[in-house]
This record gives structure tokens, C-alpha cells and sequence, in this order.
């Protein structure tokens, strides 16, 4: 048994209880989100407490400066509203994704099934061709076996032989076809 192994299978499990990533999580941590929010947020927050808890004595001083725009506006407002503009884009880019994903999924889940539909119609087919193939195979054959004694008394015969006339032969001669030899084979 290996203790080393052991021990940091052991602190591998304790070191799993990460929170789990979220939207938001996500594109706070980007730095062209979560940089601008938080100068925003602090600077919001210098402001307020400025005007609110030090009376305005902090940022400006009579007759000398007054930093009290600038903070608000350029280092409070315009961060934050750049910031907010990228966490709102990367959320709905994110729920741009999942309906993405969604969507991907149902359509493979439907080629599957439209797959597996062709499939069996194709197997179906195959075995109904399979069967008139031997239907017509088992007709053939059962056509093709002659009921008549002779080939004199079988319908359209004709006295020719299968590489022609013999020598001394006249010609073909022809069997007229009639209904009883036909119907009857007599």
C-alpha cells in the first residue's frame, strides 16, 4: 500500500469542494468585466461616503479643488455602466449558448430517430423485396414445368429444332395454335 498515494488521494478529495461555476461567476473574473465594476463600486462608495459621512470635506475643499464630479462621474459611473454592459452581454451570451446547446441536442436526438425510422423502413423493404422475389421465383418455377406428353401438344409449338431446320427439312412447320391445345393441352 502506498501512503503517499493515499495522502494525496486524501487532500485531492478535500480540495473538491469548489463552487461550482455560475454565469456570473464566469465573466466577473474576466478582467474587462470585473476590473471596471469594482473601480466603479469603490469609487460609488468613496462618493457616498464623502457626501454622507464626511459632509463633502474629503474629495473637495473650498476654493482649492473639488474632485466630487470627477469620482462620481469618470472613476464611479463610467466603469460601472461599463462593467454592468459587459456582465449583461456575457449572461445573455451565456443563455444564447445553453439555448445553442439545447437546440444541438434535440436535433441529434431527432437525426437519431430519423435514423433509426429509415433504418427499419429500409429492413422492411428489404424483407418485403426478399419475399416477391421469392414469390415470383416460386411462380417462375411452377410455370415453367410443362404438363404436355410431347412437344407436338404443347401450345406454339413448332417442329423447327433449336438450331433450325435439319438437313432435308422443308422450311418450318408451324403448329396452328388453337383454344382446346391451349386451354386443355390436348
Amino acid at each position: 500500500m502506498d501512503f503517499a498515494e493515499l495522502r494525496s488521494s486524501i487532500f485531492e478529495g478535500e480540495e473538491e469542494e469548489t463552487i461550482p461555476d455560475t454565469p456570473v461567476k464566469d465573466q466577473l473574473v474576466r478582467p474587462m468585466v470585473g476590473f471596471p465594476l469594482l473601480l466603479g463600486v469603490c469609487s460609488m462608495g468613496l462618493w457616498g461616503f464623502d457626501k454622507y459621512a464626511q459632509d463633502g470635506k474629503m474629495l473637495s475643499s473650498e476654493g482649492e479643488y473639488n474632485y466630487s464630479p470627477l469620482v462620481f462621474s469618470v472613476l464611479g459611473l463610467l466603469p460601472l455602466g461599463f462593467g454592468l454592459g459587459g456582465l449583461m452581454r456575457g449572461m445573455d451570451a451565456h443563455d444564447e449558448a445553453s439555448k445553442y446547446e439545447q437546440l444541438i441536442e434535440t436535433a441529434e436526438a431527432e437525426m437519431e430517430r430519423l435514423d433509426a425510422e429509415a433504418a427499419e423502413k429500409e429492413a422492411e423493404e428489404e424483407r418485403a423485396a426478399e419475399e416477391k422475389r421469392q414469390s415470383n421465383a416460386a411462380e417462375s418455377q411452377a410455370g415453367s414445368v410443362s404438363f404436355y406428353l410431347n412437344a407436338a401438344s404443347s401450345p406454339n409449338s413448332n417442329t423447327q429444332g433449336i438450331y433450325g431446320s435439319t438437313f432435308g427439312q422443308q422450311g418450318p412447320i408451324s403448329m396452328k395454335p388453337s383454344f382446346q391445345r391451349d386451354v386443355f393441352g390436348f
